[in-house]
């Protein structure tokens, strides 16, 4: 019986790979892997199979095709990151570094948690940092920019 998904990340704290973990065996079974350029997935290996991931100006996930260049999953986003609309098996990719928590239904950075329908994170930033008038910001409340 799996428990939990658990992410794997490579030096840089960019997740490269997702595994469903059995408790009561040990044992457990590859998800997904990322692949990653110029700090950006561009790529998706998932049951063996790849895809490309298109993304907007800001670095969100909008489309993935097979390679063959056909569609496999579509996205749309309200203003701070919810998806409005999605077709296809839509992926947990988010707003850039950030990953979809079904368990929590928060997106997920490597340190702390952020809330689409707050437009902020749960969290403080970790190392201190303002955006703004906040340490729980994202993007000086303006993320679509």
């Amino acid at each position: 019986m799996a428990c939990c998904s658990v992410a794997v990340r490579d030096a840089s704290g960019n997740r490269i790979a997702e595994y469903d973990y059995d408790e009561s065996l040990g044992t457990s079974t590859l998800i997904r892997e990322y692949i990653w350029a110029d700090g950006m997935v561009v790529a998706v290996v998932e049951g063996g199979a790849l895809y490309f991931v298109r993304t907007d100006h800001i670095g969100r996930p909008i489309f993935a095709t097979d390679t063959l260049g056909t569609k496999v999953w579509e996205a749309s986003y309200l203003p701070f990151g919810g998806v409005q609309t999605s077709t296809g098996d839509n992926s947990t990719l988010r707003f850039p570094g950030q990953w979809f928590q079904s368990e929590t239904a928060l997106h997920q950075n490597w340190m702390r948690d952020y809330d689409p329908t707050l437009g902020r994170y749960i969290q403080a930033d970790p190392l201190g940092l303002v955006d703004g008038a906040s340490v729980y910001g994202y993007a000086l409340q303006n993320p679509g920019r």
